[in-house]
């Protein structure tokens, strides 16, 4: 039996996906009923009735202005928040974050940043790498030159182009950090420049007139400064001050009393990190797959839009500009760098092509979740995904006991046999011997059996990392699996060197993440459903336990370099991730496992990405629809994370097995000046040498230990049983109680929860 203590985080880095699919948007609109026949804010869709259908923009009439000489349109009308122009013709124009437009006609400019490079004889160049040299900075190993030559200043011109001031701001700002601006000016002409000490205050003829202090709140360290630091221009004129430090954010708005003043707005408070972008009366702030208006009159956040309304999802999005409060435009890359432009209509539910709603419940979304609900909206004519977060696992449960339950689950972080054991889940097995998109057969069989539990499958995860020990083959042997007495002996044998590497490595870690799943197997009998936690062999173990804690509380230090340990818990996500240790170690190592009774391979996996269906739903056929898309249409080629399925399993194999060569127009291979062919990289760069191939031998070690991946979820039992052992061993670490007594009060308590 096993034992997952680990908590699965939000862990998900970015995937490549396939490239987004524009013009369907125009074809099938974000149109669903309005669910007036379905209870709860689950089936709810848009807000107040209302939501924003989106249409794309002619790539065409679409430009970055890249500076402020280079916008030539002459019936350009500008928006008060000078974010984007629209010229005569209907054409739209994004500006620079730091370019700013008054109503007297005064244009300011904040050059030397991320978006423009002025040098001292008052050329304006942009810092993008190859274009043409007259134009841009064009060679990276020249940047550190030309950043010698580079000032910051606070530039301002009239509306036909004339210098009015220059003001140089070298080494006082901080530079853009988040979605915000360094720049802002109020109506007087009074501009505010994010720097080092604070905002610096600068009148309209170019003169420091005073600071506005951000040292309140324990935001403005200039030693140990962390988070995003920017300002937000609203289209009203209002200025905001954002310090984001994970996981809270604070907004501060700037209030004119006589004298600049920031004023706390209270409604970000508890708020975790969002993006800001100007707003029609203040800023807008989008979280969670919401965008909010705040205006700082009433304090409080306004739902505007859901995003996946307008199948749109929030990752993807980078710049908003509400327009009115009718209409929004939205510029949107996707993972693959792919640019698109919408503007988003308001438009009431009614009017909108009915679809059936379908509700995925999660406590804690993934990326490519969110991902995949926003690609499927945008492409299926007949259901529309809507994600619902339950931040409380009561009211979760309570949810799908309801009249109007969710109709798929994410699993992640949830316990399978809690809900499986209350038949709230459907058995996904005869749905997938009906399907032509996906099968069983197509995901590694280690996967499929972890998941069916009394002969039915509840879910299948898109991929996994490893979780295992690795230590030196010189220490350990080059063999998987090791038993407790070999763990004991192995410390034994080298007893000057720490048991595990890393933070805290005491008794109470020890037992819980390294000898669980011994403990289970050696002191649990799961078939008589009986205990043996008060032998003298536990009593013995608990010892041991103490007896390796004590050397890292010896050092006096925390145990963090591997060079004085013995073994290491991993967490493998690549195939060539061990290859990359060793190379760090400069030595052969071994991946061992977790100890357990009989020496056999033990390694554990994270999984992600696991949906079940709800078996009370009542939109099975939907529910299966979107479940067989997200399957069947990801393809992981290129992946943080290993892959569930086959193809792309053993895909990425070949991949990084097989050599491929740069081929000239001809299809010819490519040789170099001494006849050898030339290969073509595949980006796999280990301690920092580029490798254009790994050699099939090299996945050997590893393939073998995926084959001993156990999959199946922890049960409640088993995470019961654990949590009692550590919780009251703990007493006998801390020097509270004796052994015996702790193995006493373990067994009791052990017994009558196996009893229950």
């Amino acid at each position: 039996m096993r034992a997952n203590y680990f908590n699965r985080g939000n862990f998900y880095r970015r995937l490549i996906l396939w490239s987004f699919i524009l013009c369907l948007c125009q074809i099938f609109l974000t149109g669903c009923g309005s669910g007036k026949d379905q209870a709860g804010v689950s089936r709810t869709y848009g807000i107040d009735g209302f939501a924003f259908v989106p249409e794309v923009l002619s790539g065409k009439d679409l430009s970055s202005v890249s500076g402020l000489f280079t916008m030539e349109a002459p019936e350009v009308s500008f928006s008060p928040s000078n974010v984007y122009a629209r010229d005569e013709e209907g054409n739209y124009y994004f500006l620079s974050r730091n370019y700013s437009l008054t109503g007297d006609g005064g244009i300011y400019l904040f050059a030397g940043s991320a978006y423009y490079t002025l040098y001292e004889d008052g050329r304006l160049v942009s810092t993008v790498f190859g274009q043409d040299e007259e134009t841009v900075t064009t060679d990276r190993q020249e940047w550190e030159k030309i950043r010698e030559r580079v000032h910051t200043f606070l530039y301002k011109t009239s509306s036909d182009g004339k210098v009015l001031y220059k003001l140089d701001l070298t080494d006082r700002t901080w530079g853009t950090t988040g979605f915000g601006r360094e720049l802002a000016v109020l109506e007087n002409g009074m501009v505010l420049i994010l720097a080092k000490e604070g905002i610096l205050l600068v009148d309209r003829e170019g003169n420091f007139t005073g600071l506005l202090d951000t040292n309140m709140d324990g935001i403005n360290d200039e030693e140990e400064r962390g988070g995003n630091r920017y300002l937000v221009e609203g289209m009203d004129g209002s200025i905001f001050y954002v310090a984001s430090d994970s996981p809270d954010m604070m907004v501060y708005k700037v209030v004119e009393n006589g004298n600049l003043s920031l004023e706390k707005a209270e409604a970000f408070t508890g708020q975790y990190y969002g993006k800001m972008y100007p707003g029609l009366e203040g800023i807008l702030f989008s979280r969670g797959g919401v965008l909010y208006s705040y205006t700082g009159k009433e304090d409080r956040l306004v739902p505007l839009l859901k995003w996946q309304d307008s199948n749109l999802y929030e990752n993807w999005i980078h710049n908003v500009v509400q327009v009115s409060e009718e209409e929004f435009l939205v510029e949107v890359i996707t993972d693959d760098n792919v640019h698109t432009y919408y503007r988003l209509k308001r438009t009431s539910v009614e009017e909108l092509p009915e679809k059936e709603v379908l509700v995925v419940a999660t406590v804690l979304p993934t990326l490519a979740l969110e991902r995949a609900i926003a690609e499927f909206n945008l492409l299926n004519p007949s259901y529309h995904v809507v994600l619902e977060e339950y931040e409380e696992k009561d009211r979760l449960d309570a949810a799908l006991v309801s009249r109007d339950p969710p109709d798929l689950l994410d699993m992640t972080n949830l316990n399978l046999y809690k809900y499986a054991g209350r038949d709230a889940l459907e058995d996904l097995t005869g749905y997938f011997a009906q399907s032509s998109v996906i099968h069983q057969e197509d995901f590694l069989d280690q996967v499929i059996q972890g998941y069916t539990v009394d002969g039915r499958l509840y879910c299948v995860p898109l991929n996994f990392c490893l979780r295992t020990y690795m230590g030196r083959a010189s220490q350990v042997g080059n063999s998987q699996g090791w038993t407790m007495e070999e763990c004991m002996e192995l410390t034994e044998r080298f007893p000057d060197l720490y048991l595990a590497s890393g933070f805290d490595r005491d008794a109470d870690w020890l037992l819980t993440f390294l000898c669980g799943e011994y403990c289970l197997e050696r002191f649990v009998d799961w078939e008589k459903m009986s205990c043996s936690f008060d032998s003298q062999d536990f009593q013995q173990f608990l010892t041991w336990l103490l007896e390796c804690g004590k050397r890292t509380e010896k050092s006096g230090e925390e145990v963090t370099d591997w060079e004085d340990s013995l073994v290491s818990l991993e967490t493998m996500h690549r195939f060539f991730d061990l290859m990359t240790s060793e190379e760090e170690q400069g030595q052969d190592l071994t991946l061992i496992g977790f100890p357990t009774v009989d020496a056999r391979p033990r390694q554990l996996a994270d999984v992600y990405g696991a949906l079940a269906m709800v078996s009370k739903s009542a939109h099975k056929d939907g529910a299966w629809r979107f479940l067989e898309y997200y399957l069947g249409e990801y393809h992981y080629e290129f992946t943080d994370l290993f892959p569930t399925k086959k193809e792309d399993f053993w895909g990425l194999v070949d991949f990084y097995s097989t050599p491929e060569y740069e081929l000239d127009e001809n299809g010819e291979k490519i040789q170099d000046v001494n006849g050898d062919y030339l290969l073509k990289s595949k980006n796999l760069i280990i301690n920092g040498k580029l490798l254009y191939y790994m050699e099939r031998e090299k996945f050997d070690e590893i393939l073998e230990v995926l084959e001993n991946v156990d999959f199946r979820p922890s049960s409640a039992q088993e995470d019961g049983v654990m949590g009692i052992v550590t919780e009251e061993a703990a007493d006998y670490f801390n020097g509270v109680k004796k052994a015996e007594e702790v193995a006493d009060i373990i067994q009791n308590r052990v017994t009558v929860l196996l009893g229950e």
